[in-house]
């Protein structure tokens, strides 16, 4: 029985931080989209001696959660680029998707 409970405890807190992580997500603006909804937990497992579970999320996560500094390393994080840019269409649409894309005067997008 004391295993039981264990249990649902432990599957009631994998859920908040599920739960918690899509939160954040939408606080940076960056919610429903492929990140968030990839965000899954995985089965409890409670033994007498040991306890088990997961968190699943796309790859990029992880560069989400810690950040990346450009090519000279000026953030506490250990990720960076190195001598590879990023693909200059995957800018484009983040330009696009973040408002920041120039326009002219009548507001059209202009070459960017």
């Amino acid at each position: 029985m004391q295993l039981d409970n264990f249990k649902k405890a432990l599957e009631e807190f994998r859920d908040k931080v599920i739960e918690e992580s899509k939160q954040n997500l939408k606080s940076l603006n960056k919610g429903g989209g492929t990140l968030e909804n990839s965000i899954k937990g995985g089965e409890v497992k409670v033994t007498d001696n040991s306890l088990q579970f997961g968190i699943e999320m796309a790859d990029y996560g992880v560069f989400q959660d810690k950040g990346v500094s450009g090519v000279k390393q000026k953030y506490n994080t250990p990720y960076s680029y190195t001598t590879k840019m990023p693909p200059p269409s995957k800018l484009d649409k983040w330009i696009v998707k973040k408002g920041i894309a120039p326009r002219d005067d009548k507001g059209r997008f202009i070459s960017r």
